[in-house]
């Protein structure tokens, strides 16, 4: 027993320096080879002392670049001049886009900035709107199909602060190319319209309104039919130091399209209200707020309806990203020129949501947005696709008055 003990200790002796086996570079003849060749000792000082250094300065250097992080970050949110001294562009020209109501006077979102002297803007909107709407009772109708709004805008700065502008629109009704997104949005949301499937997708299903038998509105495929004109006018009233403005707003439409195809009202209508832009933090974050209302002038339609006057209000807020990038977020809301119809196709507050980016570079501008219906599906296109561009052109004054007219006051003095 002893013998086997002793065997048993001298095997247990062998094997365990063999797991600790020490690397071949730390060995004790690696190490006293090292030592002895002086080339061998300098390259491993050396190389000892380089990592050092390695980790100090990774560490000072992830230190400083956090440390300056933080303060560029802080002085970019806290600075006006992280803007670069630039304007607003303004909330999505959004309005109702419905097709039995768009053909009335309806003033467009937008600023109260204004244009300075001789100062001129060009501007070229589209809105693509998909409309699916039907109505069963004292009123029959079927809404089924695309329409396009291409308008082109024009507008100059007046005197004594003073814009003036014109908006010629030009529609067209069609089968379209939204009925494919919205259905898989909508089921992907599990609100999913159930007259979508009374008709195949992206098909003109038809645009009709009969009470008692007799038509009220038809409209037919057509592309590119002008709409009523509408003038404008408007002038800030009143203006403050860090930038809000209010502006007063005055419009007037001529039933220049045909109303039998409801290309237009066959009525003049006026409109007025109050816009204003006020800076929340910083001048990166702005709210543009409107009111307003409008006042058809006469009776619509072969059964001669009567219209009332009816209330537009939008609230906007734009986020300055940066140079040259917005961020808009908008909620709007119109009520409608129908009473007593019994018709939620004609009757019925609509509510909209709107989300957008805008673009601009030197005196171009340029968005994309989408507006979406929360209310009923009858009352307001069910989701509208809005693309745009606009250009300003320099008045011939600005070296004169020595300064640009597009310049904020607030932000002029600011700026470097």
């Amino acid at each position: 027993m002893p013998a086997a003990e002793d065997r048993d200790a001298k095997v247990k002796t062998k094997v365990w320096p063999r797991r600790e086996r020490t690397p071949l570079w730390r060995s004790p003849k690696a190490v006293n080879q090292r030592d002895q060749d002086p080339t061998v000792r300098w390259g491993a000082q050396r190389l000892n002392v380089f990592s050092k250094m390695v980790h100090m300065v990774g560490d000072d250097c992830r230190a400083c670049i956090q440390k300056w992080s933080r303060a560029v970050a802080l002085a970019w949110l806290t600075s006006p001049l992280c803007v670069m001294a630039l304007e607003p562009m303004g909330p999505l020209p959004a309005r109702n886009f419905q097709p039995l109501r768009q053909t009335f006077l309806h003033l467009p979102f937008a600023a109260a900035r204004t244009l300075g002297l001789g100062e001129v803007r060009l501007s070229l909107e589209t809105a693509e709107s998909n409309i699916i709407a039907t109505d069963r009772g004292a009123v029959d109708a079927v809404l089924k199909f695309e329409q396009n709004r291409t308008s082109v805008r024009a507008s100059v700065g007046a005197p004594r602060g003073f814009q003036l502008g014109i908006e010629m629109p030009f529609l067209s009704r069609f089968g379209g190319f939204l009925d494919p997104v919205i259905d898989s949005t909508e089921k992907l949301f599990s609100a999913f319209n159930p007259e979508r499937r009374l008709f195949p997708n992206n098909s003109f299903g038809g645009f009709w309104v009969r009470r008692d038998r007799q038509t009220l509105f038809h409209g037919p495929r057509q592309y590119l039919e002008l709409g009523d004109v509408a003038f404008e006018g408007q002038k800030v009233v009143w203006a403050g130091k860090n930038g809000t403005r209010l502006a007063t707003r005055l419009a007037i439409e001529v039933p220049l399209g045909r109303p039998s195809a409801v290309w237009g009202s066959g009525t003049w209508d006026l409109g007025g209200g109050l816009a204003l832009d006020a800076p929340l933090w910083t001048n990166q974050l702005w709210l543009f707020a409107n009111i307003g209302g409008v006042f058809p002038l006469g009776r619509v339609t072969a059964a001669r309806l009567p219209v009332e006057p009816f209330v537009v209000e939008g609230v906007a807020f734009e986020w300055l990203a940066g140079r040259r990038w917005s961020v808009f977020l908008q909620q709007h809301l119109y009520t409608s020129p129908f009473r007593d119809l019994h018709s939620a196709v004609l009757e019925g507050t609509v509510v909209e949501l709107a989300a957008g980016l805008g673009y601009r570079r030197g005196r171009m501008m340029a968005w994309i947005g989408g507006i979406d219906n929360v209310s009923g599906v009858a009352q307001a296109a069910d989701f509208t696709l809005i693309l745009g561009c606009a250009m300003s052109i320099s008045s011939v004054l600005d070296p004169l008055r020595g300064r640009p007219a597009n310049t904020l006051p607030h932000l002029e003095q600011e700026a470097p």
